[in-house]
Protein backbone atom coordinates (compact mmCIF):
# COMPACT_ATOMS: atom_id res chain seq x y z
CA UNK A 1 0.00 0.00 0.00
CA UNK A 2 1.21 3.64 -0.87
CA UNK A 3 0.77 7.04 0.56
CA UNK A 4 0.34 9.64 -0.41
CA UNK A 5 0.52 13.74 0.25
CA UNK A 6 0.59 14.92 3.84
CA UNK A 7 -1.49 16.47 6.37
CA UNK A 8 -0.48 20.40 5.20
CA UNK A 9 -1.38 23.80 6.49
CA UNK A 10 -30.26 30.85 -16.54
CA UNK A 11 -31.36 31.83 -19.41
CA UNK A 12 -33.32 34.46 -20.89
CA UNK A 13 -36.48 33.61 -19.53
CA UNK A 14 -38.54 36.79 -18.08
CA UNK A 15 -39.54 37.04 -14.40
CA UNK A 16 -41.25 39.34 -12.35
CA UNK A 17 -40.02 41.21 -10.21
CA UNK A 18 -42.38 42.05 -7.50
CA UNK A 19 -43.14 40.16 -4.10
CA UNK A 20 -45.74 38.01 -5.12
CA UNK A 21 -43.70 36.17 -7.75
CA UNK A 22 -44.43 32.37 -7.44
CA UNK A 23 -42.11 29.48 -6.80
CA UNK A 24 -43.14 28.13 -10.55
CA UNK A 25 -41.93 30.90 -12.33
CA UNK A 26 -38.67 31.38 -10.27
CA UNK A 27 -38.50 27.42 -10.99
CA UNK A 28 -39.19 27.98 -14.50
CA UNK A 29 -36.10 30.31 -14.91
CA UNK A 30 -33.67 27.68 -13.27
CA UNK A 31 -35.49 24.12 -14.53
CA UNK A 32 -34.83 25.16 -18.19
CA UNK A 33 -31.31 25.76 -17.73
CA UNK A 34 -31.23 22.49 -15.55
CA UNK A 35 -33.04 20.24 -18.62
CA UNK A 36 -30.79 21.83 -21.54
CA UNK A 37 -28.47 19.21 -22.73
CA UNK A 38 -26.63 21.29 -25.95
CA UNK A 39 -23.01 21.38 -25.35
CA UNK A 40 -21.51 23.75 -23.66
CA UNK A 41 -18.88 25.99 -25.76
CA UNK A 42 -15.15 25.53 -25.00
CA UNK A 43 -14.00 28.50 -22.88
CA UNK A 44 -10.93 29.90 -20.84
CA UNK A 45 -9.77 27.89 -18.27
CA UNK A 46 -11.86 27.01 -15.06
CA UNK A 47 -12.59 29.30 -12.50
CA UNK A 48 -12.54 32.13 -14.94
CA UNK A 49 -15.52 34.56 -14.71
CA UNK A 50 -15.50 34.87 -18.41
CA UNK A 51 -16.79 31.36 -19.88
CA UNK A 52 -20.17 32.27 -18.22
CA UNK A 53 -21.47 31.58 -21.62
CA UNK A 54 -25.16 30.04 -20.37
CA UNK A 55 -26.01 32.46 -18.22
CA UNK A 56 -25.68 35.78 -19.82
CA UNK A 57 -25.66 38.86 -17.65
CA UNK A 58 -28.09 41.85 -17.32
CA UNK A 59 -26.32 44.96 -17.78
CA UNK A 60 -26.96 46.80 -15.28
CA UNK A 61 -24.17 46.99 -12.33
CA UNK A 62 -23.62 47.78 -8.86
CA UNK A 63 -22.04 50.61 -7.60
CA UNK A 64 -18.08 49.64 -6.85
CA UNK A 65 -18.98 49.96 -3.00
CA UNK A 66 -21.63 47.32 -3.08
CA UNK A 67 -21.43 44.59 -0.78
CA UNK A 68 -21.50 41.07 -0.64
CA UNK A 69 -20.94 39.08 2.84
CA UNK A 70 -21.12 35.53 2.54
CA UNK A 71 -21.82 33.45 5.88
CA UNK A 72 -21.60 30.21 7.71
CA UNK A 73 -18.85 28.63 5.48
CA UNK A 74 -16.01 25.55 6.05
CA UNK A 75 -13.25 26.35 3.99
CA UNK A 76 -11.17 23.53 5.28
CA UNK A 77 -13.44 21.08 3.88
CA UNK A 78 -12.97 20.84 -0.08
CA UNK A 79 -16.46 20.08 -0.12
CA UNK A 80 -17.81 23.31 1.26
CA UNK A 81 -14.67 25.01 -0.32
CA UNK A 82 -16.57 24.01 -3.56
CA UNK A 83 -19.49 25.35 -2.81
CA UNK A 84 -17.80 28.74 -1.37
CA UNK A 85 -16.06 28.87 -4.87
CA UNK A 86 -18.89 28.13 -6.83
CA UNK A 87 -21.42 30.78 -5.31
CA UNK A 88 -18.76 33.36 -5.42
CA UNK A 89 -18.14 32.52 -9.30
CA UNK A 90 -22.31 32.71 -9.36
CA UNK A 91 -22.03 35.81 -7.61
CA UNK A 92 -19.53 37.44 -9.53
CA UNK A 93 -21.52 36.50 -13.26
CA UNK A 94 -24.38 38.20 -12.36
CA UNK A 95 -23.28 41.23 -10.19
CA UNK A 96 -20.07 41.82 -11.72
CA UNK A 97 -16.55 41.08 -10.94
CA UNK A 98 -15.66 44.29 -9.00
CA UNK A 99 -18.65 43.43 -6.28
CA UNK A 100 -16.95 43.26 -2.79
CA UNK A 101 -17.39 39.72 -1.00
CA UNK A 102 -16.38 38.87 2.42
CA UNK A 103 -17.03 35.38 4.04
CA UNK A 104 -17.32 34.98 7.71
CA UNK A 105 -15.92 31.59 8.47
CA UNK A 106 -15.96 28.96 11.21
CA UNK A 107 -12.30 29.06 10.93
CA UNK A 108 -11.05 32.08 9.33
CA UNK A 109 -6.91 32.82 10.25
CA UNK A 110 -6.88 28.89 8.88
CA UNK A 111 -8.54 29.57 5.82
CA UNK A 112 -6.77 32.11 4.83
CA UNK A 113 -3.22 30.21 4.85
CA UNK A 114 -5.30 27.74 2.13
CA UNK A 115 -7.20 30.41 0.12
CA UNK A 116 -4.88 33.64 0.85
CA UNK A 117 -6.53 35.70 -2.28
CA UNK A 118 -9.81 35.23 -0.34
CA UNK A 119 -10.65 37.92 2.86
CA UNK A 120 -12.04 35.76 5.90
CA UNK A 121 -13.49 37.54 9.02
CA UNK A 122 -15.11 36.02 12.17
CA UNK A 123 -19.26 34.57 12.05
CA UNK A 124 -21.15 36.43 14.37
CA UNK A 125 -22.04 33.45 16.15
CA UNK A 126 -18.35 32.33 16.97
CA UNK A 127 -17.68 35.99 18.03
CA UNK A 128 -20.80 35.41 20.53
CA UNK A 129 -19.26 31.86 21.71
CA UNK A 130 -16.44 33.19 22.61
CA UNK A 131 -17.85 36.04 24.50
CA UNK A 132 -20.55 34.15 26.42
CA UNK A 133 -18.87 30.17 26.51
CA UNK A 134 -21.23 28.83 24.17
CA UNK A 135 -23.63 27.46 25.78
CA UNK A 136 -26.61 27.89 29.16
CA UNK A 137 -28.17 31.36 30.22
CA UNK A 138 -25.09 33.50 29.66
CA UNK A 139 -25.29 32.22 25.71
CA UNK A 140 -29.15 33.25 25.80
CA UNK A 141 -28.89 36.02 26.95
CA UNK A 142 -25.96 36.96 24.96
CA UNK A 143 -27.96 36.35 22.13
CA UNK A 144 -30.56 38.17 22.63
CA UNK A 145 -28.87 41.54 23.34
CA UNK A 146 -27.33 40.63 20.36
CA UNK A 147 -30.82 40.28 18.05
CA UNK A 148 -31.76 43.48 20.03
CA UNK A 149 -28.37 45.53 19.10
CA UNK A 150 -29.00 44.33 15.55
CA UNK A 151 -33.18 45.18 15.64
CA UNK A 152 -31.95 49.01 16.67
CA UNK A 153 -28.97 49.41 14.64
CA UNK A 154 -30.67 51.18 12.28
CA UNK A 155 -32.23 53.67 14.90
CA UNK A 156 -29.35 56.10 15.63
CA UNK A 157 -31.29 57.00 19.46
CA UNK A 158 -31.31 52.94 20.06
CA UNK A 159 -27.78 52.27 18.03
CA UNK A 160 -25.78 52.65 21.27
CA UNK A 161 -27.12 48.91 22.42
CA UNK A 162 -24.01 47.79 20.52
CA UNK A 163 -22.07 49.59 23.18
CA UNK A 164 -22.92 46.30 25.56
CA UNK A 165 -21.44 44.43 23.66
CA UNK A 166 -17.69 43.13 23.41
CA UNK A 167 -15.38 44.70 20.49
CA UNK A 168 -15.17 41.75 18.74
CA UNK A 169 -18.70 40.95 18.80
CA UNK A 170 -19.39 44.51 17.39
CA UNK A 171 -16.84 44.11 14.58
CA UNK A 172 -18.88 41.16 13.86
CA UNK A 173 -22.39 42.87 13.92
CA UNK A 174 -20.94 45.49 11.71
CA UNK A 175 -19.76 43.27 8.65
CA UNK A 176 -23.59 42.10 8.55
CA UNK A 177 -24.92 45.66 9.22
CA UNK A 178 -22.59 46.92 6.77
CA UNK A 179 -23.19 44.70 3.91
CA UNK A 180 -25.90 45.27 0.91
CA UNK A 181 -26.78 41.36 0.39
CA UNK A 182 -25.90 38.46 3.10
CA UNK A 183 -25.88 35.39 1.00
CA UNK A 184 -25.99 32.30 3.82
CA UNK A 185 -23.15 29.36 1.95
CA UNK A 186 -24.98 26.39 0.83
CA UNK A 187 -24.26 23.27 2.18
CA UNK A 188 -26.67 20.98 4.52
CA UNK A 189 -26.50 23.65 7.83
CA UNK A 190 -30.68 23.40 8.56
CA UNK A 191 -30.98 19.75 9.71
CA UNK A 192 -31.64 18.16 12.98
CA UNK A 193 -27.98 16.62 13.91
CA UNK A 194 -26.37 20.21 12.72
CA UNK A 195 -25.07 22.81 15.59
CA UNK A 196 -28.47 24.29 14.28
CA UNK A 197 -27.30 27.25 17.46
CA UNK A 198 -24.98 29.36 14.72
CA UNK A 199 -27.63 28.81 11.93
CA UNK A 200 -30.31 30.48 14.03
CA UNK A 201 -28.09 33.40 15.32
CA UNK A 202 -27.26 34.11 11.74
CA UNK A 203 -31.17 33.93 10.98
CA UNK A 204 -31.61 36.22 13.95
CA UNK A 205 -29.68 38.62 13.24
CA UNK A 206 -29.94 38.46 9.36
CA UNK A 207 -33.63 39.52 10.45
CA UNK A 208 -33.37 42.02 12.75
CA UNK A 209 -30.99 44.06 10.51
CA UNK A 210 -33.69 43.77 8.22
CA UNK A 211 -31.11 42.94 5.18
CA UNK A 212 -31.64 41.11 2.25
CA UNK A 213 -30.69 37.64 3.10
CA UNK A 214 -30.30 34.85 0.61
CA UNK A 215 -30.08 31.01 1.73
CA UNK A 216 -28.01 29.94 -1.09
CA UNK A 217 -28.50 26.00 -2.06
CA UNK A 218 -29.59 23.97 0.85
CA UNK A 219 -30.89 21.08 1.79
CA UNK A 220 -33.05 20.63 5.27
CA UNK A 221 -35.39 19.57 7.01
CA UNK A 222 -36.98 17.99 8.34
CA UNK A 223 -37.30 20.10 11.46
CA UNK A 224 -37.97 19.49 14.82
CA UNK A 225 -38.67 20.79 18.11
CA UNK A 226 -41.25 23.22 18.62
CA UNK A 227 -38.69 26.32 19.53
CA UNK A 228 -36.63 25.57 16.56
CA UNK A 229 -39.61 25.44 13.95
CA UNK A 230 -40.89 29.04 15.44
CA UNK A 231 -37.99 30.49 15.34
CA UNK A 232 -37.28 29.01 11.29
CA UNK A 233 -40.67 29.56 10.12
CA UNK A 234 -40.46 33.37 11.49
CA UNK A 235 -36.88 33.51 9.81
CA UNK A 236 -36.97 32.09 6.98
CA UNK A 237 -40.41 33.73 6.12
CA UNK A 238 -38.57 37.07 5.56
CA UNK A 239 -35.64 35.74 3.48
CA UNK A 240 -35.17 37.09 0.24
CA UNK A 241 -34.98 33.85 -1.16
CA UNK A 242 -34.31 29.93 -0.63
CA UNK A 243 -32.37 28.18 -3.08
CA UNK A 244 -32.50 24.56 -2.31
CA UNK A 245 -31.13 21.23 -3.38
CA UNK A 246 -33.77 19.01 -4.17
CA UNK A 247 -37.63 18.56 -3.76
CA UNK A 248 -37.60 17.08 -0.53
CA UNK A 249 -36.18 19.91 1.19
CA UNK A 250 -38.83 21.89 -0.49
CA UNK A 251 -41.49 19.93 0.89
CA UNK A 252 -40.04 20.06 4.46
CA UNK A 253 -39.64 23.68 4.25
CA UNK A 254 -43.42 23.92 3.30
CA UNK A 255 -43.88 21.51 6.48
CA UNK A 256 -42.15 23.83 8.48
CA UNK A 257 -45.47 26.44 7.09
CA UNK A 258 -42.83 28.48 5.18
CA UNK A 259 -45.17 29.65 1.69
CA UNK A 260 -43.21 28.68 -1.47
CA UNK A 261 -43.09 32.21 -2.73
CA UNK A 262 -39.83 33.24 -2.21
CA UNK A 263 -37.88 29.28 -2.48
CA UNK A 264 -36.76 27.57 -6.11
CA UNK A 265 -34.97 24.28 -6.49
CA UNK A 266 -31.14 24.77 -8.32
CA UNK A 267 -28.42 22.96 -8.11
CA UNK A 268 -25.59 22.58 -5.58
CA UNK A 269 -23.23 25.83 -6.23
CA UNK A 270 -20.24 23.42 -6.62
CA UNK A 271 -21.57 22.80 -10.38
CA UNK A 272 -20.70 25.89 -11.24
CA UNK A 273 -16.98 25.15 -10.98
CA UNK A 274 -17.20 22.30 -14.13
CA UNK A 275 -15.23 23.15 -17.09
CA UNK A 276 -16.88 24.81 -19.82
CA UNK A 277 -16.13 21.70 -21.80
CA UNK A 278 -17.75 19.01 -19.50
CA UNK A 279 -20.18 18.55 -22.08
CA UNK A 280 -17.27 16.45 -24.01
CA UNK A 281 -16.07 13.34 -22.28
CA UNK A 282 -12.89 12.03 -22.62
CA UNK A 283 -12.91 8.00 -24.36
CA UNK A 284 -13.60 4.94 -22.08
CA UNK A 285 -10.57 3.27 -20.92
CA UNK A 286 -10.86 -0.79 -20.76
CA UNK A 287 -12.82 -2.20 -17.77
CA UNK A 288 -9.41 -4.25 -17.07
CA UNK A 289 -6.61 -2.30 -14.78
CA UNK A 290 -9.30 0.08 -13.56
CA UNK A 291 -8.05 2.90 -11.84
CA UNK A 292 -10.96 3.30 -8.89
CA UNK A 293 -11.60 6.35 -6.30
CA UNK A 294 -13.03 5.70 -3.46
CA UNK A 295 -13.90 8.89 -0.74
CA UNK A 296 -14.92 7.74 2.92
CA UNK A 297 -16.31 9.40 5.82
CA UNK A 298 -16.78 8.33 9.82
CA UNK A 299 -20.76 8.84 10.16
CA UNK A 300 -22.28 8.67 13.45
CA UNK A 301 -25.66 10.12 12.93
CA UNK A 302 -26.90 6.59 12.36
CA UNK A 303 -29.75 4.70 12.57
CA UNK A 304 -28.03 1.65 13.90
CA UNK A 305 -25.82 1.42 16.97
CA UNK A 306 -22.71 3.97 16.06
CA UNK A 307 -19.84 1.22 16.03
CA UNK A 308 -21.75 -1.77 14.66
CA UNK A 309 -22.92 0.29 12.07
CA UNK A 310 -19.62 2.03 11.38
CA UNK A 311 -17.94 -1.22 11.15
CA UNK A 312 -20.19 -2.59 8.92
CA UNK A 313 -19.88 0.16 6.49
CA UNK A 314 -16.03 -0.50 6.50
CA UNK A 315 -16.70 -3.99 6.31
CA UNK A 316 -18.25 -3.34 3.25
CA UNK A 317 -16.10 -1.04 1.06
CA UNK A 318 -13.35 -3.65 2.44
CA UNK A 319 -14.87 -6.27 0.57
CA UNK A 320 -15.74 -4.00 -2.56
CA UNK A 321 -11.96 -3.46 -2.89
CA UNK A 322 -10.79 -7.28 -2.58
CA UNK A 323 -13.47 -7.69 -5.47
CA UNK A 324 -11.73 -4.61 -7.00
CA UNK A 325 -8.55 -6.34 -7.43
CA UNK A 326 -9.38 -9.45 -7.34
CA UNK A 327 -11.97 -9.63 -10.21
CA UNK A 328 -11.12 -6.09 -12.13
CA UNK A 329 -7.18 -5.98 -11.50
CA UNK A 330 -8.04 -2.71 -10.37
CA UNK A 331 -5.67 0.05 -8.54
CA UNK A 332 -7.92 1.61 -5.80
CA UNK A 333 -6.74 4.92 -4.11
CA UNK A 334 -8.48 6.22 -0.81
CA UNK A 335 -8.99 9.97 -1.47
CA UNK A 336 -11.60 12.33 -0.08
CA UNK A 337 -12.47 16.08 0.65
CA UNK A 338 -12.42 16.09 3.96
CA UNK A 339 -8.63 15.33 4.77
CA UNK A 340 -4.85 16.57 4.90
CA UNK A 341 -6.06 20.04 6.92
CA UNK A 342 -4.46 19.62 10.56
CA UNK A 343 -6.92 22.33 11.65
CA UNK A 344 -9.81 20.63 10.38
CA UNK A 345 -11.75 18.56 13.13
CA UNK A 346 -12.06 15.44 10.20
CA UNK A 347 -9.39 13.48 8.90
CA UNK A 348 -11.19 11.22 5.97
CA UNK A 349 -7.65 9.22 5.61
CA UNK A 350 -8.16 7.73 9.27
CA UNK A 351 -11.11 6.34 8.13
CA UNK A 352 -9.37 5.09 5.09
CA UNK A 353 -6.66 3.28 7.27
CA UNK A 354 -9.48 1.17 9.27
CA UNK A 355 -10.29 -0.12 5.94
CA UNK A 356 -6.60 -1.01 4.96
CA UNK A 357 -6.38 -3.00 8.29
CA UNK A 358 -9.22 -5.07 7.06
CA UNK A 359 -7.40 -5.75 3.93
CA UNK A 360 -4.32 -8.39 3.32
CA UNK A 361 -0.86 -7.69 2.19
CA UNK A 362 -1.58 -9.34 -1.32
CA UNK A 363 -4.71 -6.34 -2.16
CA UNK A 364 -2.30 -3.70 -0.26
CA UNK A 365 -0.10 -4.25 -2.88
CA UNK A 366 -2.64 -2.54 -5.39
CA UNK A 367 -4.51 0.06 -2.72
CA UNK A 368 -2.55 3.76 -1.80
CA UNK A 369 -4.26 6.13 0.57
CA UNK A 370 -3.86 10.20 -0.82
CA UNK A 371 -3.69 12.09 2.51
CA UNK A 372 -2.90 15.55 0.41
CA UNK A 373 -5.63 18.34 0.97
CA UNK A 374 -6.31 20.01 -1.96
CA UNK A 375 -8.38 23.07 -3.40
CA UNK A 376 -11.57 22.05 -5.17
CA UNK A 377 -10.46 22.89 -8.53
CA UNK A 378 -7.42 20.60 -8.08
CA UNK A 379 -9.88 17.87 -6.83
CA UNK A 380 -11.45 18.00 -9.90
CA UNK A 381 -8.10 17.47 -11.71
CA UNK A 382 -7.02 14.90 -10.08
CA UNK A 383 -10.51 12.75 -9.97
CA UNK A 384 -9.86 12.64 -13.76
CA UNK A 385 -7.35 10.43 -13.45
CA UNK A 386 -9.69 7.67 -12.11
CA UNK A 387 -11.77 5.73 -14.03
CA UNK A 388 -14.51 5.25 -11.75
CA UNK A 389 -15.27 6.88 -8.24
CA UNK A 390 -17.45 5.31 -5.45
CA UNK A 391 -18.54 8.52 -3.28
CA UNK A 392 -19.77 8.95 0.19
CA UNK A 393 -18.91 12.39 0.44
CA UNK A 394 -21.19 14.37 -1.16
CA UNK A 395 -19.21 16.61 -3.15
CA UNK A 396 -16.85 13.87 -3.82
CA UNK A 397 -18.78 13.00 -6.18
CA UNK A 398 -20.16 16.47 -7.14
CA UNK A 399 -16.46 17.49 -8.22
CA UNK A 400 -16.06 13.63 -9.96
CA UNK A 401 -18.82 14.44 -12.11
CA UNK A 402 -17.47 17.71 -12.39
CA UNK A 403 -14.95 15.88 -13.93
CA UNK A 404 -16.87 13.72 -16.13
CA UNK A 405 -16.04 10.76 -14.17
CA UNK A 406 -19.22 8.25 -13.48
CA UNK A 407 -20.04 7.89 -10.05
CA UNK A 408 -21.36 4.97 -7.54
CA UNK A 409 -22.71 6.89 -4.40
CA UNK A 410 -22.49 6.01 -0.79
CA UNK A 411 -25.48 7.88 0.49
CA UNK A 412 -25.50 9.04 4.03
CA UNK A 413 -28.19 11.41 3.52
CA UNK A 414 -30.91 11.92 1.51
CA UNK A 415 -29.34 14.97 -0.49
CA UNK A 416 -27.17 12.29 -2.24
CA UNK A 417 -30.03 10.25 -3.02
CA UNK A 418 -31.97 13.40 -3.99
CA UNK A 419 -29.44 14.56 -6.49
CA UNK A 420 -28.76 10.83 -8.47
CA UNK A 421 -32.47 10.70 -8.55
CA UNK A 422 -32.87 14.07 -10.01
CA UNK A 423 -29.65 13.25 -12.59
CA UNK A 424 -31.43 10.31 -13.60
CA UNK A 425 -28.98 8.48 -11.84
CA UNK A 426 -31.01 7.28 -8.40
CA UNK A 427 -29.71 3.33 -9.37
CA UNK A 428 -26.08 4.34 -8.92
CA UNK A 429 -26.73 5.10 -4.89
CA UNK A 430 -26.69 2.63 -1.82
CA UNK A 431 -27.70 3.77 1.62
CA UNK A 432 -24.89 4.08 3.68
CA UNK A 433 -27.42 1.77 6.53
CA UNK A 434 -27.76 -1.18 3.54
CA UNK A 435 -24.52 -1.43 2.26
CA UNK A 436 -22.61 -4.97 2.54
CA UNK A 437 -19.83 -5.87 -0.20
CA UNK A 438 -22.42 -7.60 -1.96
CA UNK A 439 -24.14 -4.92 -2.90
CA UNK A 440 -21.15 -2.50 -3.51
CA UNK A 441 -20.29 -4.68 -5.87
CA UNK A 442 -23.84 -5.22 -7.97
CA UNK A 443 -23.70 -1.82 -8.11
CA UNK A 444 -20.66 -1.22 -9.08
CA UNK A 445 -21.04 -4.48 -11.94
CA UNK A 446 -24.54 -2.29 -13.23
CA UNK A 447 -22.19 0.99 -13.70
CA UNK A 448 -19.76 -0.97 -15.32
CA UNK A 449 -21.39 -2.59 -17.55
CA UNK A 450 -22.96 0.30 -19.24
CA UNK A 451 -20.02 2.85 -18.04
CA UNK A 452 -20.20 4.62 -21.94
CA UNK A 453 -23.55 5.04 -22.12
CA UNK A 454 -23.42 6.29 -17.91
CA UNK A 455 -20.28 8.33 -18.84
CA UNK A 456 -21.84 10.13 -21.70
CA UNK A 457 -25.14 11.02 -19.21
CA UNK A 458 -22.79 12.00 -16.95
CA UNK A 459 -21.47 14.63 -19.16
CA UNK A 460 -24.87 16.52 -20.33
CA UNK A 461 -26.30 15.95 -16.64
CA UNK A 462 -23.01 18.16 -15.20
CA UNK A 463 -22.80 20.33 -18.28
CA UNK A 464 -26.81 21.03 -18.04
CA UNK A 465 -26.01 21.66 -13.60
CA UNK A 466 -23.45 24.00 -14.97
CA UNK A 467 -25.35 25.86 -16.68
CA UNK A 468 -28.04 25.69 -14.46
CA UNK A 469 -26.02 26.32 -11.24
CA UNK A 470 -24.11 29.91 -12.89
CA UNK A 471 -27.99 30.77 -13.81
CA UNK A 472 -28.77 30.86 -10.24
CA UNK A 473 -26.81 34.67 -9.98
CA UNK A 474 -29.61 36.31 -12.47
CA UNK A 475 -31.95 35.03 -9.66
CA UNK A 476 -30.16 35.96 -6.67
CA UNK A 477 -30.00 39.25 -8.37
CA UNK A 478 -33.64 39.83 -9.53
CA UNK A 479 -35.00 38.50 -6.00
CA UNK A 480 -32.77 41.25 -4.14
CA UNK A 481 -33.85 43.57 -7.03
CA UNK A 482 -37.51 42.71 -5.91
CA UNK A 483 -36.76 43.29 -2.69
CA UNK A 484 -36.13 46.96 -3.12
CA UNK A 485 -32.56 47.08 -2.53
CA UNK A 486 -31.05 49.53 -5.57
CA UNK A 487 -28.27 47.46 -7.91
CA UNK A 488 -26.72 51.18 -8.15
CA UNK A 489 -25.43 52.72 -5.17
CA UNK A 490 -23.73 56.37 -4.67
CA UNK A 491 -22.19 57.18 -1.07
Amino acid sequence: MRTVGSRVPPTGVPLRTDKRTRPYEILRVVETASVTTQAAKPGPAMGAVSDVDSAPRETARWGEASRILITNTVALNTGDAAILLGTMRTLRAAFGDAVDIEIADAQPKAASRYYPELRFVPTVHDALEAWTGGSGLKFKLGAALLVAAAAAWRFWPLSGLKWFLPPQLQDALARYAGADVIVASGGTHLVPHARLASHLVHLLVCTALGKPFVLFTQSMGPFEGRLTKIILRSALRRATLILLRDDLSRRHLQALGVPPDNAAVAPDAAFALAPANISHPAPVRNADHLKVAISLRDWEHRESAATEGMDKYLDAVAGLVRTLVCARKAHVTFLSTCQGANEYWSDDSAVADQVTRRLSPDILRHVEVDRMHRRPENMIRRLKDFDVVVATRMHAAILALCAGRPVLAIAYEFKSRELFRRLGLGDLVVDIEEATAERLTAALDRLLAARSAIVEKVAKSAAAERQAALAVGNLVRRAVRAAGVPLWRTR
